[in-house]
């Protein structure tokens, strides 16, 4: 049994993925022979190739280039976003509701808890409920792993009057970067309230 050379692998895959489409070659790549071994004429056919600049080796792209990564990380993250809420729900809304609920992007339902919908209309101020749209999204940029960025000021205000956040913090530049620990505690604290959003 004739065993294949790792370089002869090589020529065979490089052959394989490189010959351009209308190529006379390029059906030939199904031929049994030449997929057994690159001999022969198809080894003549492949020095050709490879002389006239149309075919390399290293065809396969590594999981370390940053394009494959940044393609990789912009399909993981749509992934992510298509459970956050389509549209956000008014507090006043969702408090003269039995099963309040929403829907995500990817078309599913989002239901929110209804404990802390009441905790919430409990707690903060009437004025604010008609006001404060739920869930609060709080984005994620890869820039900055260490904090999530709120653009919302009506959630702000109510964080501050829950005890969340301190009242001496301020937008800049129409966010503010808040600490993913302190994101994700508020998180665990009210449930469905918050969401977080791969910017």
């Amino acid at each position: 049994m004739r065993v294949r050379s790792a370089d002869q692998e090589s020529a065979r895959d490089c052959f394989h993925l490189a010959v351009p489409v209308g190529s006379k070659y390029r059906g030939e790549v199904h031929d049994h022979r030449l997929r057994r071994s690159l001999t022969g004429a198809g080894a003549h056919r492949f020095k050709n190739l490879y002389r006239h600049g149309m075919c390399v080796v290293n065809s396969r792209p590594q999981l370390s280039d940053e394009s494959v990564l940044k393609r990789w990380m912009a399909l993981e993250m749509g992934k992510i976003n298509d459970g956050v809420v389509a549209r956000r729900r008014r507090l006043s809304e969702l408090l003269t509701e039995d099963h309040p609920a929403s829907v995500t992007r990817n078309g599913s339902e989002f239901a929110f808890d209804r404990g802390v919908i009441r905790t919430l209309g409990a707690e903060l101020p009437p004025r604010l409920h008609p006001q404060l749209k739920l869930p609060v999204i709080f984005f994620f940029d890869s820039t900055v792993p260490d904090s999530c960025a709120l653009t919302d000021e009506v959630a702000l205000e109510a964080f501050q009057i829950l005890g969340e956040l301190s009242r001496f913090r301020e937008f800049t530049g129409g966010k503010l970067w808040v600490g993913r620990a302190i994101v994700y505690a508020i998180m665990r604290k009210y449930p469905t309230a918050i969401q977080i959003m791969m910017a």
